[in-house]
């Protein structure tokens, strides 16, 4: 019996003393510490304070919360490496969260933190919304205000407030009458602020509106009472109302005319939307702020919307207001968006957006049309703005149209011919053309230019751009139209006069190559210059001249043509290996190598390592001061570990960079494993340690 006791009390001990050799420990991370830190701001910028925030491990335990300071500051320390969800929680924002990745390691001075979130914004959960924040009313009348109150995330019981002066009535009101309190689940509540106009105003006046909930959101309104007198400038639109795509521009045809018996010079004013842009452009395609007219003159404009990109589905308000130079309102115009989601998609295209013609000759912009929706539809052609006189139609073939079917997924093209008048002045001029869906739910614009000049001789040569930028190695292509101005039949012939050196060039009509051709007589040929530089062409400015020439030699007309080549650059990298292990405090090498994909040399060329914090990476060679296109060269990385590291993965993150271009990042898995050597030693502890308790036993059972 006393054997068996001791030989379960001397096994009772062994394990006793393996547990503690081997057993784990918890481990507190050391006051004052830490490696994560933020701000956390409201969308002003200012810091929020109280700011609860939470860190949520992979595996979605709670690991650690802090609350921000005065200063919106916040610092975790977490001991396990690892992937983390922080969360931001406060009262009257909408929650926020974010996923970070975090090294080993903890620290006492926060410069050091190795996940540094900056600014976290943290948006009010309720929102108060409005199209049109100023009116022009007569006194006595009622100024009507359209607004949104919305909300992010939690349902809110809100209620209104409206400040004023005495003798000014305020009330909101939704589709059936005044309220004073709401509860908002979701989403958003459009509503008005109705303001009675004493017969006796005269001065603008400010009326506050205030909406109460977890947090106030408010808006100012401003309502100037109009002048007695009647106003000399008259704002009229063909298109007061436009059903809108969200995301696209919109444009209104406004007229402006001056209605008084004086020339005078107004101002034009927008009151939008927050966040809306908008301008104003002439038929010349000048965008303006102020108009001089002549009493009796009118001007034809186009005011171009853009919405913000935050603008919601909803009806919108705008206000024209023309305005004297000594601040006198001379007229008003309100007009109404209504943005809607797009129900399908319409483009509208041309390959020649910018020409240059002689007055009085016809321009033909070639356009195609592609319905990208999901449904057969009518589209409507419209000519949103001309210059004043200009014949414009749109054409397929002969046929004059104005409308025409297109299927879903399918296209039509078309020619639009537009033609100025023969005195008109020499300049630069802007065209839009609109074409939506019979509904107005979709719909495209798009501008087109055109440069008048006077005509030289009884020849010309046009080129629809001049002037064009290509990366290195693409060819070139210069729409060219030669136009015989005589009164008879000619043979023309084209030279390439000049070009640089290797430089191919040709001339074709459509897929045949051409060097002369016959053009009657007030008739135009199109053909287009081919223009191959060599492959391994330099980045610069290059000019070509080219010259047409009558058979006889008589005429002739050169054009000069420029080139600016730009480089093509393409950096690709490639790992030896994509994983590999390590003995903790050994050293890995592995190789990278880097290949200019490009046309164009690559300069400055170098690696760029993330690695886990301490280790020592050695990139060899550092850096290579070119590399040609197509070529490769290979580097050799070394990376060694601190003998204090952890068994586990690492990741080391390799990219290329250069002056020109970066590749993409690639990454190698790292398994550290730990010496063999610490567990022979900590095995001969172990048996060490039973034999000294075996001897000692053996004593204790003689006596």
């Amino acid at each position: 019996m006393i054997n068996k006791r001791n030989g379960t009390l001397t096994m009772i001990l062994i394990s006793l003393v393996l547990a503690s050799t081997m057993g784990a420990w918890v481990y507190a991370p050391p006051a004052g510490s830490g490696n994560v830190h933020g701000t956390v701001l409201d969308e002003n910028g200012a810091p929020l304070t109280d700011v609860k925030v939470m860190a949520y491990s992979n595996s979605g335990s709670l690991e650690a919360t802090q609350y921000t300071d005065e200063e919106g500051y916040f610092r975790f320390a977490l001991v396990d490496t690892g992937q983390y969800t922080i969360h931001f929680e406060k009262d009257g924002y909408s929650g926020e969260q974010t996923g970070i990745n975090v090294p080993a390691g903890l620290f006492f001075d926060d410069e050091n933190d190795p996940v540094k979130m900056g600014e976290i914004v943290l948006l009010q959960n309720l929102r108060l919304t409005a199209s049109v924040l100023s009116r022009v009313v007569s006194p006595g009348d009622t100024a009507s205000f359209p607004f949104t109150v919305s909300i992010l995330d939690e349902p809110e019981v809100i209620e209104f407030g409206v400040a004023s002066l005495e003798g000014w009535e305020a009330r909101v009101l939704d589709s059936t009458g005044e309220i004073g309190r709401a509860q908002l689940n979701s989403g958003s509540l459009s509503l008005t602020l109705e303001v009675d106009v004493p017969e006796t105003a005269a001065e603008a006046e400010t009326v506050s509106l205030t909406v109460i909930g977890s947090l106030n959101a408010t808006l100012e309104f401003t309502i100037q009472p109009s002048q007695a007198s009647q106003p000399e400038t008259a704002l009229a639109s063909a298109y007061p109302y436009i059903i809108g795509e969200l995301g696209r521009t919109i444009s209104f045809p406004v007229t402006v005319t001056n209605t008084g018996d004086s020339d005078e010079t107004v101002e034009l004013y927008m009151d939008v939307p927050e966040g809306w842009e908008t301008r104003f452009v002439t038929g010349g395609g000048i965008e303006i702020r102020s108009l001089f007219l002549e009493s009796g003159d009118s001007e034809a404009l186009t005011l171009e919307v853009e919405p913000a990109i935050t603008a919601l589905v909803g009806e919108y308000e705008m206000e024209i207001r023309a305005v004297s130079e000594e601040g006198a309102l001379r007229g008003s115009l309100v007009l109404r968006v209504s943005l809607k989601e797009a129900e399908g998609e319409v483009e509208l295209l041309s390959a020649y957006t910018d020409v240059t013609v002689e007055a009085g000759n016809a321009i033909n912009y070639p356009l195609t049309i592609r319905n990208k929706g999901d449904n057969d539809d009518l589209f409507i052609l419209t000519v949103l703005s001309a210059p004043e006189d200009w014949d414009a139609v749109f054409r397929s073939d002969t046929v004059e149209v104005s409308s025409l079917l297109i299927s879903a997924g399918s296209y039509s093209s078309l020619v639009f011919e537009v033609t100025p008048p023969d005195d008109y002045e020499p300049g630069s001029y802007t065209l839009v053309v609109l074409v939506e869906s019979e509904g107005g739910s979709v719909g495209d614009s798009l501008a087109l230019g055109v440069r008048l000049r006077e005509s030289f001789s009884d020849i010309e040569i046009v080129g629809t751009f001049t002037d064009v930028t290509v990366q290195a190695g693409s060819s070139i292509t210069y729409p060219l139209r030669v136009w015989n101005m005589g009164e008879s039949k000619d043979q023309f012939t084209m030279k390439v006069v000049s070009a640089p050196d290797n430089w191919d060039a040709v001339f074709k009509s459509e897929s045949i190559k051409v060097s002369s051709f016959y053009i009657p007589a007030d008739d135009y040929q199109d053909l287009s210059l081919v223009v191959e530089p060599p492959s391994n062409v330099e980045t610069g400015d290059y000019i070509l001249v080219i010259q047409v020439e009558s058979a006889e030699g008589t005429l002739s007309k050169e054009i000069e043509l420029k080139a600016t080549v730009v480089g093509s650059h393409d950096v690709e990298l490639e790992l030896s290996t994509l994983y590999t292990t390590i003995t903790i405090g050994d050293s890995v090498e592995f190789s990278v190598e880097v290949t200019n994909a490009g046309l164009s040399p690559l300069t400055s060329l170098y690696l760029e390592t993330t690695v886990p914090a301490d280790w020592d990476i050695t990139v060899t060679p550092s850096q290579l001061a070119s590399l040609g296109p197509k070529a490769s060269t290979t580097f050799t990385i070394s990376a060694e570990t601190p003998s204090d590291t952890v068994a586990g993965d690492y990741i080391v993150t390799v990219q290329a960079l250069s002056d020109q271009a970066e590749s993409a990042e690639a990454d190698l898995r790292v398994t550290a494993n730990a010496s063999t050597s610490w567990g022979f030693l900590g095995i001969g502890l172990a048996i060490i340690v039973v034999i000294g308790l075996a001897i000692g036993f053996t004593k204790f059972k003689r006596r």
